[in-house]
């Protein structure tokens, strides 16, 4: 049996660099939220900051999961939320360029990690072109499986597409105002995740599936976490929306679960 199709050299270092990036801006923004968001390229609250550096972290460590696990088949998915997260975000700030603070201590840090992460989409995008890699075919997918990746992509993309009109001033569902760029940040971040669910509707291959699983737990993690170390931000008597926001994550935790645990034991029985 020929070997399945990996990542290039080239295309695997870009992506080990591209976690690097990730996890350090990720750490920042997340460990010291109060100074990330005086210094950060444009106005940001530090619960704000927080949550962002949980997308960071958690896209760190979905980068680090591809450079360790570079089978095509295995990442790809991966690596479209990957690609659409750098560039939408980095797409951003040039859209947004006339609200940025180029003098901020972050600004340049920020670019440049958008950047390399741009850089690597188009990389692995033109590679996998250009090499065309099979996907391999290794029998069905359960069609609950292809039910929780649709409930995936309608969430995050209604939150891409209509969450702007509740992620905005009236912050009925993410508890504090937003300005238009960071409610767009959220929107570019939805959309990427989305993506990458649509993407594994018709695989009939459960490891692209659970690479997506494992490495979206790091998301949920981070970014539930940043809303409990927040959590007297939310009013959710005078606004309930709030309670979608924690709700989201919880039931993308839950799906998430059955899915390796269906995994885990189609492991033990081919075993």
């Amino acid at each position: 049996m020929p070997p399945e199709p990996q990542l290039s050299p080239t295309s695997r270092r870009l992506v080990g660099l591209t976690a690097v990036v990730f996890g350090l801006l990720g750490a920042l923004l997340f460990l010291v939220p109060g100074w990330a968001a005086d210094h950060f390229p444009w106005k940001v609250t530090p619960f704000v900051a927080m949550t962002m550096g949980g997308w960071y972290l958690g896209s760190a460590f979905t980068a680090a999961y591809c450079f360790a696990r570079p089978r095509w088949a295995e990442v790809y998915g991966c690596l479209a939320y990957l690609g659409a997260f750098a560039l939408f975000e980095a797409g951003l700030l040039v859209l947004y360029h006339g609200v940025l603070r180029p003098e901020a201590a972050l600004a340049w840090p920020y670019g440049i990690t958008l950047g390399v992460a741009s850089l690597t989409a188009l990389a692995v995008a033109l590679e996998a072109v250009r090499a065309r890699p099979a996907l391999p075919d290794r029998g069905p997918v359960p069609g609950w499986v292809r039910l929780e990746l649709l409930g995936l992509l309608g969430l995050t993309w209604t939150l891409a597409f209509f969450g702007p009109d509740s992620f905005g001033a009236d912050a009925s569902v993410f508890p504090q105002p937003l300005t238009p760029l960071t409610v767009r940040a959220f929107a570019a971040f939805y959309f990427s995740l989305g993506l990458a669910a649509a993407m594994l509707l018709r695989t009939r291959d459960l490891a692209p599936v659970v690479a997506i699983v494992v490495t979206g737990y790091s998301l949920i993690v981070a970014i539930t976490a940043a809303a409990l170390v927040n959590l007297g931000e939310f009013d959710f008597a005078a606004r309930p929306g709030g309670l979608l926001y924690f709700g989201a994550y919880v039931a993308a935790a839950i799906g998430a679960g059955f899915i390796l645990a269906y995994a885990r034991r189609q492991d033990r029985a081919a075993a």
